[in-house]
This record gives structure tokens, C-alpha cells and sequence, in this order.
């Protein structure tokens, strides 16, 4: 029973849905506040006029990006409904405005005539089973030059916490996603470690 929760939970951490969704979303939100400001500061943003966000969820950070940064846009797909919903009503002025662009989708299925410069995403590289596809759709929604940066918790670190044993997380080791990430077209792959709050992470970046 114990392991069945779990797994709910996980695959609510994945994709909120529902009343449960909602909660999770929320204490989603809570748990990343740190992660928002740290990311930020990693991301190569001043020079950056298009940028994607991979798995938005709240849209709480491309908020803080496009109130910081005036001269950039800030586009997003997310497969959440809830999520959608809610960057959509957390970002409506910047919707109005056209300095949002929210979209309802998953990130294989997910087509742009814009090439971006910047691309990040916050936790989602857990829920890659097989990271060529991903990382092979994001090469090609790139500008030569572009950036990838991604988040996510230190593999050694992480692996022993209860999520990270279920059925739902995807613990890919520093090596696995380097040697994937060249193999697509990416060069010079590092991984940028801090500790937040006493917590192991790393934000991945590469550039096509």
C-alpha cells in the first residue's frame, strides 16, 4: 500500500492532475523557491531576445524572468492542464502584453518557427525515460549558440530518497547524460553544482 502511494504521488510530482494536483502544484511551488533565484542567476539571460521553458509548471519563473529582463520573451510547454492553467492566470498581463507565450503539450510533440536561445527546464529530466529523443527535439528548437540548462538533483544524492526508487523517477547518472547530449550535437557539457539548503544539485549545461 505504502509503495502504492508513493508511485501516486510521484506521478503527481510528474503530472498534477485533479484535486491532488493542485496541492502537489502548490507545494511544488513552495519546495523550488530557492531554485528559482539560483537558476535565474545561472542563466545567461541578458543577451537572450527568445527563450523556452520546459515544463513551466506555475510560471513562476518566467514571471521573475520577463520582470527582470525587458527585452526577452519567455515561451513554455507544459503536459499539464493544471499547470497550464495556472501560468496562465499568474502570467496574464504578460500574456497581453506578448512577452508570454504559453503552450499545452508535450515537449516531443511541440513545434516553434522561433528559434530560441536560452532553453532550461526545473525537475524534468527525471521523467525522461530515454534522453536522446529529448535531447535531440531541443537541439533542433535552438539557435546555433544557444543554451541548454537543466535542473536537477545530485544523482549520488538523490537516489536514495523514496522518489527516486519508484517506477515514475529516472536517475541518470553525470556520465549518461554528457555522453547523450554530445552524441545530439551539444558541446562543451558542464555541470554547475551548488548546495541549497543542504541540498546536492546541479544545473547541466550545454550548448548546441
Amino acid at each position: 500500500m505504502k509503495n502504492i502511494y508513493i508511485n501516486y504521488i510521484a506521478s503527481q510530482l510528474k503530472k498534477p492532475t485533479g484535486f491532488i494536483g493542485h496541492i502537489v502544484s502548490n507545494k511544488m511551488q513552495k519546495m523550488n523557491e530557492p531554485i528559482y533565484d539560483w537558476m535565474i542567476s545561472v542563466l545567461n539571460i541578458e543577451r537572450a531576445k527568445n527563450v523556452l521553458e520546459i515544463g513551466y509548471g506555475t510560471g513562476i519563473m518566467m514571471n521573475r524572468i520577463v520582470s527582470n529582463y525587458k527585452n526577452v520573451k519567455v515561451y513554455g510547454i507544459d503536459f499539464s492542464k493544471i499547470m497550464f492553467d495556472k501560468a496562465k492566470f499568474y502570467n496574464d498581463k504578460y500574456i497581453k502584453q506578448g512577452r508570454i507565450h504559453l503552450d499545452f503539450g508535450d515537449l516531443l510533440s511541440y513545434n516553434s518557427s522561433i528559434k530560441f536561445d536560452v532553453v532550461f527546464g526545473l525537475n524534468v529530466i527525471y521523467f525522461w525515460n530515454k534522453l536522446t529523443p529529448y535531447f535531440e527535439k531541443i537541439f533542433s528548437l535552438m539557435n546555433t549558440g544557444g543554451v541548454l540548462y537543466l535542473y536537477m538533483r545530485d544523482t549520488n544524492d538523490f537516489k536514495n530518497h523514496q522518489m527516486a526508487k519508484t517506477v515514475i523517477f529516472n536517475m541518470h547518472d553525470k556520465k549518461d547524460i554528457r555522453t547523450k547530449m554530445e552524441s545530439c550535437g551539444f558541446n562543451q557539457v558542464n555541470f554547475i553544482e551548488m548546495n541549497l539548503n543542504g541540498m546536492k544539485c546541479c544545473c547541466i549545461k550545454a550548448i548546441k
